[in-house]
């Protein structure tokens, strides 16, 4: 395939990517051309090669062809996602028993793995801040223009009333 041209073209399989794999013959359309293309594909073959994105680019006529084909797909789609169960998830968070189970088993995962560790008290997060805090405040960084030597914050504050641009620093040393 080769570099795109510019920026609202897209590649155009001459042979259906969704049937026949990534064939390598093709050519670069804009994207209602290949919309269009893709339809004529779609019709061709009776097997739907659209996506949704294509649909509002096509000309009314040729969107009421295309129509039934793209439909049957989804309606397609659904039946498998049905059989292979991808739909039971989205159906038990309908029920509110269940909704609560997941919601305590999730719970349950993120303590045992600690995740929620530095969030359980206020002593926890105080640590958890005090430790950020400590490792910030253990940076030096030093003005470049006049070479002096503070915290980050400290030095920007100090660079910025004497009107020298915060850009201008370099990291001295970071203790932990």
């Amino acid at each position: 395939m080769n570099d795109l041209p510019e920026k609202g073209w897209e590649w155009h399989h001459t042979l259906p990517r969704c049937m026949f794999g990534n064939t390598p013959p093709g050519i670069w359309l804009t994207q209602k051309q290949h919309a269009i293309a893709t339809a004529y594909q779609t019709l061709a073959f009776n097997h739907c090669c659209l996506y949704g994105t294509h649909l509002k680019l096509l000309p009314k006529k040729l969107l009421n062809l295309v129509l039934p084909i793209y439909r049957q797909r989804a309606r397609n789609q659904g039946v498998k996602n049905v059989e292979s169960g991808h739909l039971d998830f989205a159906r038990s968070l309908r029920d509110p028993e269940k909704l609560v189970n997941l919601g305590e088993r999730l719970g349950n995962l993120n303590v045992e793995s600690g995740f929620l560790e530095s969030l359980r008290t206020p002593n926890h997060q105080r640590e958890a801040g005090r430790k950020s805090a400590q490792k910030l405040h253990a940076q030096r960084w030093m003005c470049t223009v006049t070479g002096k030597i503070s915290t980050p914050g400290g030095l920007s504050s100090w660079q910025n009333a004497r009107g020298i641009d915060t850009k201008h620093r370099v990291k001295v040393s970071e203790e932990a």
